[in-house]
């Protein structure tokens, strides 16, 4: 199977994938050859993503479960974090041929437990929106930094963290981020 691979620096994570695989090592912007299916390296971005839709797509090193859906709306079928053996890149890779889609398992396990705790009182009074808000700012984003993660305005963000505050009664970030802790969001 001939997969290419588009990245600055990323031929040690592919180490041992040679033996099974023929790797097209490509840098961004490069003509992209005939090939059965293709590895992006999330590092790269997700802004202007124009990759041929011909093959199936899958995207590694990403490091934030909140951009994951911004590669599924760009063609992707699969998204890998940052630390993968080769056997889990192989299983992606073989899921994806077969045209199923695969999202990393921490990364799953991740978001399943942000939908459990979400159900739970007291956050089943936000909304999935708020809910997301709320998460990133407890980790300590900025208001600018989740209205960008979540391709949303700064307007919107600060609507959200007002309602947030509301619903949950709490006044400022720092109790957010104790009530994240209380609730078991956060260590």
């Amino acid at each position: 199977m001939k997969i290419a691979v588009i990245s600055e620096s990323m031929t040690n994570n592919l180490a041992g994938l040679g033996d099974a695989y023929q790797l097209c090592l490509l840098q961004a912007g490069e003509a992209i050859p005939e090939v059965e299916l293709g590895v992006y390296d999330a590092c790269l971005g997700t802004d202007n993503i124009d990759l041929p839709r011909s093959v199936p797509w899958i995207a590694v090193n990403e490091k934030n479960i909140y951009q994951i859906p911004r590669f599924f709306q760009a063609g992707f079928s699969g998204v890998m974090g940052c630390e993968y053996s080769p056997e889990q890149m192989k299983n992606c890779i073989e899921a994806v041929k077969n045209g199923d889609y695969y999202i990393d398992s921490d990364f799953m396990q991740i978001i399943a437990m942000r939908q459990i705790k979400k159900m739970l009182v007291p956050f089943s009074e936000l909304t999935s929106r708020e809910f997301d808000v709320f998460c990133l700012l407890a980790e300590g984003c900025t208001v600018a930094e989740i209205a960008d993660e979540l391709g949303l305005t700064s307007k919107t963000i600060f609507n959200a963290q007002t309602r947030i505050k509301n619903k949950l009664g709490l006044a400022n970030i720092k109790q957010m981020k104790q009530f994240a802790i209380k609730n078991g969001l956060l260590k």
